[in-house]
């Protein structure tokens, strides 16, 4: 797993750890596939979700960013 420069600077600034978006890649509670070869993974922790966007290669997985969003947001994301 790699991640883009801008996904390093989300873990500081979001209050994320890597482990927690190891976790969502890894197991998530949902995924949507979105442009090209891009995927969002849902992962809940207690009361809210981390979003987790990659892009997923044949032997590697890119961190493109991640952010907290809040339960009902992401329901409706996984509905859409």
């Amino acid at each position: 797993m790699v991640f883009t420069n801008h996904a390093r600077e989300a873990l500081v600034f979001r209050k994320i750890s890597e482990q927690e978006t190891k976790q969502a890649i890894n197991k998530p509670d949902f995924r949507k596939l979105s442009r090209g070869d891009t995927e969002i993974l849902y992962r809940r922790f207690g009361d809210r979700y981390l979003k987790v966007v990659v892009r997923a290669g044949i032997k590697m997985v890119t961190v493109i960013t991640e952010y907290w969003i809040e339960k009902e947001r992401a329901q409706k994301e996984a509905r859409e």
